[in-house]
């Protein structure tokens, strides 16, 4: 019975002792950001590379090109 008592205690300073992963980060590792996903309330670590801005302006092009209004579906249609 005494067990019993001393279990929450216990399991509440094991808790407490704990210490946070502290990572150090080097040069040449890319920043990380919380990032929201599309229909997720939780974030996610991106870590990818920074892109120049001329690989962001071509990035941003080609899915204009992608979903311009009017563009004809490949395989045609007749």
């Amino acid at each position: 019975m005494n067990c019993l008592a001393l279990a929450p205690v216990l399991a509440i300073l094991v808790a407490c002792a704990a210490q946070p992963e502290q990572k150090v980060s080097d040069a040449t590792s890319p920043p990380c950001e919380m990032v929201y996903k599309v229909g997720s309330h939780l974030p996610t670590r991106d870590c990818s590379p920074p892109q120049s801005e001329a690989e962001r302006q071509r990035t941003i092009d080609a899915l204009r090109e992608s979903t311009k209004v009017g563009a004809k579906p490949a395989g045609g249609g007749g």
